[in-house]
């Protein structure tokens, strides 16, 4: 019989079954009931009813011998497909049917989240030495020790303050500060096994962008204690990150955390845009490059309401913000146009990491044609911001 009290990596059985449905693509990959039951200690049909009550259809799959005239028996495992009852693979979900439901259960009310869900032990990057419990705790004292230094600055009363976890990726966990009169900081903390230093140098670029370009979304504290560090930047109400699994789309927060692939007009003119504005922000006095990136995991993000209305380049270029700056690369201009075109044509997360420059972990390859329309649209763009410049120059002359 099922114990409603039981928690797996402080999840409920309803709550680990929707973390997996958001998470992975292939559902019927991932929820596989005979290891959910053993991770809460059950029977398989109490997997099953919940399931049921959660609207997912699930077939059993198994092998038959014949032993006898009209007489068969089972041989090997029983096997589970489950699927969405509202939708299928690829489709979207009905979200007013999941905010009831995800309402009725407690986790979050409807057209308010923000968050993936709870922070677990799998979000978090170690290296061979670490222990992610013992990290975890290591993370609560550094959040806590930031949120006394802020609560000294600002002089607002701590109790007054809320850390919440909302996301993660490779390099940093994200968490927002929640403060008095529903004003938000997001915050975003080192993975423990990225290097002590790395998330400062990152802070530094974004700075050294946003003096090039308003729509980069830069640092507004940084802070370090003992083996962590982080950097603070103002927080985007339910941002849609883009990404890529078998598709290029976004991350919607609201009602409940889920990826929306793209139409086909609305991917090219993302992928146009993602690629203008990483041409656009050459350097070139010094000869470099953004480098490091991750498009399909985050890099940049659009603001919420972007997809309700026909998306132009205009609409979305003005509105994209670049929320991340790892590395730079030195190299010509031309040359780092090549490395676009090699690199983003292609996906990427197979292949050695150390023998990529730019285009890291990427899932889904990029139209070439969209490619291209994005690097004559940088250089278009660039040449704008170079007249404009001259003409101010030429002015101050003058005056």
């Amino acid at each position: 019989m099922l114990n409603n009290e039981y928690l797996y990596e402080g999840k409920t059985m309803q709550e680990y079954i929707t973390y997996l449905d958001v998470n992975f693509y292939d559902i019927h990959k991932e929820i596989n009931p005979v290891e959910i039951a053993s991770y809460f200690k059950c029977e398989v049909d109490d997997v099953l009813k919940v399931l049921k009550d959660m609207d997912y259809n699930v077939t059993e799959s198994y092998n038959i011998e014949q032993i006898g005239i009209g007489e068969y028996k089972i041989i090997g495992e029983t096997e589970y497909y489950v699927i969405r009852k509202h939708h299928q693979k690829g489709d979207e979900v009905d979200p007013k049917s999941w905010a009831r439901w995800m309402g009725k259960m407690g986790i979050i009310t409807e057209n308010s989240n923000i968050s993936i869900g709870h922070l677990n032990t799998d979000y978090i990057e170690i290296n061979e030495i670490q222990d992610k419990n013992d990290e975890l705790k290591k993370i609560e004292r550094f959040l806590n020790k930031y949120v006394e230094k802020y609560t000294e600055k600002t002089n607002i009363d701590k109790s007054k303050i809320e850390v919440e976890f909302i996301n993660y990726g490779k390099t940093e966990l994200v968490y927002v500060l929640n403060l008095p009169n529903n004003g938000k900081i997001t915050l975003l903390v080192k993975q423990p096994s990225v290097k002590l230093g790395k998330i400062k140098q990152e802070a530094m670029y974004l700075s050294e962008l946003k003096e090039k370009d308003n729509m980069v979304v830069a640092p507004i504290d940084y802070f370090e204690y003992g083996d962590y560090e982080l950097y603070a930047t103002p927080y985007i109400n339910q941002a849609r990150c883009i990404a890529s699994l078998n598709s290029w789309g976004m991350y919607v927060p609201e009602p409940y955390y889920r990826f929306v692939p793209f139409n086909e007009e609305q991917e090219k003119i993302v992928i146009t845009c993602m690629i203008s504005k990483l041409v656009s922000l050459y350097d070139f006095d010094n000869n470099e490059g953004i480098c490091e990136c991750k498009l399909g995991g985050g890099d940049f993000m659009l603001p919420k309401g972007w997809e309700l209305e026909s998306p132009t380049i205009e609409s979305t270029l003005s509105n994209l913000y670049l929320i991340a700056a790892r590395e730079k690369i030195n190299c010509s201009f031309e040359d780092y146009l090549d490395i676009i075109r090699e690199e983003f044509s292609k996906s990427t997360i197979n292949e050695n990491q150390n023998n990529l420059f730019i285009n890291k972990r990427a899932r889904v390859p990029m139209n070439l044609e969209d490619i291209e329309a994005g690097i004559e649209l940088g250089k278009k763009n660039i040449k704008t911001k170079l007249a404009s410049s001259l003409v101010k120059s030429i002015s101050k002359k003058i005056i």
